[in-house]
């Protein structure tokens, strides 16, 4: 083979399976995933599709898919457990909706700050979910109605949502 040939894709692609010690496209997520999430990452990706999902349209998918089986709930007016999220949320209105807004995390806490609408009066929290192994194995919230900015001494609004920008921070 000359300077000016290119070798044929064959050999490339054994070349890098030599350096890479990997097998086929087939068995690399890799090849599929082009960005690989960090964990914590993924633990925000999860919450976000939980709220929204389970509480915006009762698709439990999620809820069921990323909820460790022995999951505590410290809300004192949810029922225990995976099954008693799953009914609390079953019984809420078909209007109730859930925007996110700032969301963090570090380590194994995710902390959401989010509107729960679909009732008298939107209510705004704090969730706070533990994970382990991937699962959320525990959830607190601390939660209380919003108030519209007019009505705020400062006249803030109470819930903004970061990733949407200057527009949608008014009530």
């Amino acid at each position: 083979m000359s300077r000016t040939e290119i070798p044929h894709p064959s050999v490339v692609y054994r070349l890098v399976r030599l350096v890479f010690h990997c097998g086929p496209p087939s068995q690399q997520k890799f090849w599929r995933i082009p960005i690989q999430q960090t964990q914590t990452e993924r633990n925000k990706a999860v919450i976000l599709e939980i709220l929204t999902t389970a509480f915006s349209s009762k698709d439990f998918t999620a809820l069921d898919r990323y909820l460790h089986s022995d999951y505590i709930q410290h809300n004192p007016f949810i029922p225990p457990a995976k099954a008693g999220l799953r009914k609390f949320i079953a019984e809420l209105p078909d209007t109730t909706r859930y925007e996110p807004g700032a969301i963090i995390a570090e380590g194994d806490l995710v902390m959401v700050h989010g509107r729960y609408t679909g009732s008298d009066k939107p209510l705004l929290g704090v969730d706070i979910f533990h994970f382990e192994d991937g699962l959320v194995v525990e959830h607190w919230d601390v939660l209380q109605d919003e108030v519209a900015a007019r009505d705020t001494v400062a006249g803030n609004p109470m819930f903004t949502n970061p990733q949407a920008g200057s527009a949608d921070r008014q009530i």
